[in-house]
């Protein structure tokens, strides 16, 4: 039969525990402090602010403000402008994002699931991504060219030699991880070019 612990005992465990509950609810304010910090700062207190302007009749560089309740609010519903732009951004809520929503779903249903005609699909959804990284590679190789490019010409006019941006680039010697992908692009189509001219 197990003899049961003193109560000197449980009270010392009793009083780790809340010691530990203590520490790890301290370290969560520390933790969340900042952020909640920023939110009551950045957010809160500066919509509290505005919520309590609107009712009164502040005008920037005006007189001294009065109270004026809801009336800013009423003459706002009086304003059909307004209610267009309320019209048109319940329709928004109500049309636009469910569709959004749904097509980008059904989208992801027929790219993912097993049907038929997976690749074609997948093939036509991410040819906008390959394309734009394709013009990208163009546009910079334009931009570098060590003759033609518009950054040698700038430095022509200021009296510096033409550099070979595109010679200097190499993988190991990147200004942005941007330009070390549009520089393996660059030489993609190259090589490319270069099997293509071949007999």
């Amino acid at each position: 039969m197990q003899r049961p612990c003193p109560p000197v005992f449980n009270l010392a465990l009793n009083a780790a525990a809340r010691r530990s509950a203590v520490l790890g609810s301290l370290a969560g304010w520390a933790l969340a402090g900042p952020a909640v910090l920023a939110l009551a700062v950045l957010l809160l207190a500066p919509t509290a602010a505005l919520l309590a302007a609107s009712l009164t009749d502040m005008e920037l560089g005006g007189p001294p403000l009065h109270w004026v309740g809801l009336d800013n609010y009423a003459e706002l519903l009086r304003d059909p402008a307004f209610r267009g732009a309320l019209r048109n951004t319940l329709t928004y809520v109500a049309v636009v994002l469910p569709a959004s929503v749904l097509i980008g779903l059904g989208l992801a249903l027929l790219i993912e699931g097993g049907t038929r005609g997976r690749a074609l699909l997948r093939a036509v959804f991410f040819l906008p991504v390959v394309s734009l990284l394709v013009a990208m590679a163009t546009a910079w190789e334009y931009l570098l060219h060590p003759t033609i490019g518009p950054v040698n010409q700038v430095l022509g006019l200021l009296g510096i030699a033409p550099v070979n941006w595109l010679g200097l680039i190499l993988p190991g010697f990147c200004g942005s991880p941007a330009l070390c992908v549009d520089h393996a692009a660059i030489r993609t189509r190259r090589r490319s070019r270069s099997k293509l001219a071949r007999p």
